[in-house]
C-alpha cells in the first residue's frame, strides 16, 4: 500500500500494484504529509488545518487527532521539544525516519 498527500484537503491510500485508490482521508485544509506508522497499520497525516490525525488503515477514520499550537501543521520533523510540547507520540516521529 502507498500513500499520497495533497493540497486538495486529502491524503489517499493506494494499492501500489494495481494503482487503485483504496481510501480517501479528509482534512479541512491541504494535507502536507501522510506517513505510515512503524506498525504499518496506522497512517499519520498533517494538515494546514493545524491538526495531525491518526487513521487505522482498516477503517480509515481518525482514531486520534493531535491539535497543535503551530500556525500551520508542518511537513518537517518536529523537534524533541515540539513533540513534548504538543503531545505527539514518539512513534509519529519514527514513522518519518
Amino acid at each position: 500500500m502507498g500513500q499520497t498527500a495533497s493540497t486538495d484537503n486529502t491524503a489517499r491510500l493506494w494499492d501500489v500494484a494495481s494503482g487503485k485508490e483504496l481510501h480517501v482521508l479528509w482534512h479541512e485544509e491541504g494535507v502536507n504529509s501522510a506517513e505510515f506508522a512503524p506498525d504499518g497499520k496506522t497512517v499519520v497525516t498533517a494538515s494546514d488545518d493545524r491538526t495531525a490525525r491518526l487513521w487505522p488503515c482498516e477503517v480509515c477514520r481518525p482514531i486520534d487527532e493531535i491539535a497543535t499550537r503551530l500556525h500551520k501543521a508542518i511537513g518537517r520533523d518536529l523537534t524533541d521539544e515540539e513533540r513534548r510540547q504538543y503531545g505527539v507520540p514518539d512513534w509519529v516521529q519514527a514513522a518519518k525516519e
